[in-house]
């Protein structure tokens, strides 16, 4: 027998996003500083884009080893990325999500 589906709440999502970002500073900052490099030279990106480079960036590193990046969490961290680095808005494209409560 299978076990039932559980709906991803945005509520849900945010917080997971919020933990693996306090789990993860390093990988966190490396996302915050591309993005701003991207900002400087005016580049558009999206959250799903920045954490495919930080698992890229974290396995080159020998960081690999248990290191994972949910994809329900990239609405919630592109949030907060906006949110604390307002220099972002204009580049960091985001489509609307559970999340956006």
């Amino acid at each position: 027998m299978t076990k039932p589906k559980t709906e991803m709440t945005g509520e849900y999502m945010m917080k997971l996003a919020v933990e693996w970002r306090e789990e993860n500073p390093a990988a966190w900052e490396w996302a915050v500083n591309t993005a701003k490099r991207y900002v400087a030279l005016g580049m558009r990106f999206s959250m799903d884009q920045l954490m495919h480079q930080v698992r890229f960036e974290m396995a080159s590193n020998g960081h690999s080893q248990g290191f994972k990046v949910n994809n329900n969490i990239t609405p919630g961290l592109a949030r907060m990325m906006r949110k604390e680095h307002p220099e972002t808005c204009d580049y960091l494209e985001i489509r609307k999500s559970k999340v956006d409560l």
